[in-house]
C-alpha cells in the first residue's frame, strides 16, 4: 500500500522521483538558460572540493581495486606494447588509468593525465612523489607531442568534454593509433544533445549525451575502425527517457 501511494505521488508530481538526469536540450546555452528554473548553481565538473585540495588521493597501483575497470583493462591489456607505450588520459582525476594497468603489468608505460589546472597545480608534487616521470598531470597539451601517444584514454569523461569534435581532430591529424572511450553513457538517436546529471547534491551537471551511431560514424570517416564495442549494464535513470535508450558503453577505435 506504502508503494502505490508513493507512485501515485510521483506519478502527479505532488513529489518528485531520484532521477540520475533530467530534461533534454539542444544545446549548452539552452540548457543554461532553462535550468535557471531549479535555481541550483551549475558547475562543470563533479566534485569542487578537488580545487580547494580537500580529499585529493591520487592512487597508486598497489592502491586501486582492478575490479573498477576489469571490463576495459582486459582489452587494454591486449594492446599494449611490451617495450614502450605511452598514454594521453582526459580526465583521470585521482583513479588514473595507469595505475590500473599497472597493476598487473610490467610493460614500460608513461601516460599523461589532462586535467584542470587548479586540479593539477594541488596535485603536481604528490604525483612526483609517487609515479616520478611515469605519470604526469597536464592542463594543456601545447606542449606535447600527440604523434608521439600509443592510446588516447576517455574514462568516464568524454560527456563533460563539450570541445570533444575540436580536439579529437588533432588527435586523429596526429594519427594516434588507438582511442578508447570507457564508461560513458552514449544515446540511441543520431543526433548529439545535453541532459543535465541531476543526483549531485546543490548543483546541476551539464552532460553532453552523444550519440552511439555518430560517434561510430564519425570515427570511421576519419579511418578509425572500432575494434571492441562493450554494452554494459546500470541503474541510471531519466526523468523522460526509457532506461534502454540509456547506452553505457566501453568503445576501442584503431587507427586503419
Amino acid at each position: 500500500m506504502k508503494f502505490k501511494i508513493i507512485n501515485f505521488l510521483k506519478r502527479f508530481k505532488i513529489i518528485k522521483p531520484n532521477f540520475t538526469f533530467i530534461d533534454k536540450f539542444n544545446s549548452l546555452e539552452q540548457l543554461k538558460e532553462e535550468s535557471k528554473k531549479y535555481k541550483k548553481k551549475i558547475v562543470h565538473y563533479t566534485n569542487e572540493d578537488f580545487d580547494t585540495g580537500k580529499s585529493i588521493e591520487i592512487k597508486t597501483p598497489l592502491e586501486v581495486n582492478v575490479d573498477d575497470k576489469k571490463h576495459i583493462t582486459k582489452e587494454l591489456f591486449k594492446i599494449i606494447n611490451d617495450n614502450k607505450f605511452s598514454i594521453l588520459e582526459i580526465g583521470g582525476g585521482a583513479n588514473p588509468i595507469y595505475s590500473f594497468l599497472k597493476k598487473n603489468l610490467n610493460s614500460n608505460i608513461n601516460s599523461y593525465v589532462l586535467e584542470r589546472k587548479k586540479f593539477v597545480k594541488i596535485i603536481d608534487k604528490q604525483v612526483n612523489q609517487k609515479f616520478g616521470d611515469k605519470l604526469k598531470y597536464v592542463s594543456s597539451i601545447d606542449n606535447l607531442r600527440l604523434a608521439n601517444f600509443d592510446l588516447l584514454y576517455f574514462g568516464s569523461s568524454l560527456q563533460y568534454f563539450h570541445e570533444f569534435y575540436d580536439f579529437i581532430k588533432l588527435i586523429f591529424s596526429n594519427n594516434v593509433k588507438y582511442i578508447a572511450i570507457t564508461d560513458t553513457l552514449f544515446n540511441s538517436e543520431n543526433y548529439d544533445y545535453y541532459i543535465i546529471q541531476s543526483n549531485i547534491k546543490d548543483v546541476l551537471l551539464p552532460f553532453k549525451f552523444f550519440s552511439e551511431k555518430k560517434i561510430i560514424n564519425f570515427f570511421e570517416l576519419n579511418d578509425y575502425e572500432c575494434v571492441y564495442n562493450k554494452n554494459r549494464t546500470h541503474s541510471y535513470t531519466h526523468n523522460s527517457l526509457k532506461n534502454s535508450e540509456l547506452l553505457l558503453k566501453d568503445f576501442i577505435f584503431k587507427k586503419k
